[in-house]
C-alpha cells in the first residue's frame, strides 16, 4: 500500500496507459492521473490522458534501498530528496523556480514489509488542474 504525501514547498505525481483504473504499482513516468485523495493504503488510481484535465503527472519512479522499515519520517525524507533531485530533468526548470510543485506516493509500513520500495514522484499545479503534459514545459 502507498500513502500520498503532499508537502507544501518541496512537494512530491503518468502517459503510457490509457484512461481508467490503474494499479499504483504499474504506473509509468509520463502518465497523468486524477487526485487519489489524501489517504493511506492507495493501490488504485484513475489514469487519464494527459491532454484531458488532470491533477497529477508522474515524473519519476525511484526505488528506495532495501533494509528494515526506517519509519515514516525517513521514508518521507528520502522520497522528498529523490523526487526533488529529478524534477528539473523532467520539467526543465528547478522546482524552486517552477509554477509546479511535487508530491509523492510512498510505501507505508505494511507495503514495505511486503517488499515495496518504490516512490512515485508526482507533479501538479497548485490551485488548478493541468491540461497537458509538463514534460519539458519549463514552467
Amino acid at each position: 500500500m502507498r500513502s500520498l504525501l503532499l508537502l507544501t514547498g518541496l512537494l512530491a505525481l503518468l502517459l503510457g496507459c490509457g484512461p481508467g483504473e490503474g494499479d499504483v504499482f504499474s504506473l509509468e513516468v509520463g502518465q497523468c492521473l486524477e487526485d487519489p485523495g489524501d489517504r493511506a493504503g492507495i493501490d488504485q488510481v484513475e489514469v487519464v490522458p494527459c491532454d484531458a484535465p488532470h491533477d497529477f503527472e508522474v515524473f519519476a519512479l525511484v526505488d528506495l534501498p532495501d533494509g528494515p522499515y526506517p519509519g515514516e519520517d525517513q521514508v518521507v525524507e528520502r522520497a522528498r530528496d529523490a523526487c526533488t533531485g529529478r524534477f528539473a530533468a523532467y520539467v526543465g526548470v528547478e522546482e524552486a523556480t517552477s509554477a509546479l510543485a511535487s508530491a509523492f506516493l510512498v510505501p507505508d509500513e505494511d507495503g514495505w514489509e511486503d517488499g515495496d520500495r518504490q516512490v512515485v514522484c508526482l507533479l501538479y499545479e497548485p490551485d488548478q488542474r493541468l491540461d497537458s503534459s509538463m514534460r519539458g514545459a519549463q514552467r
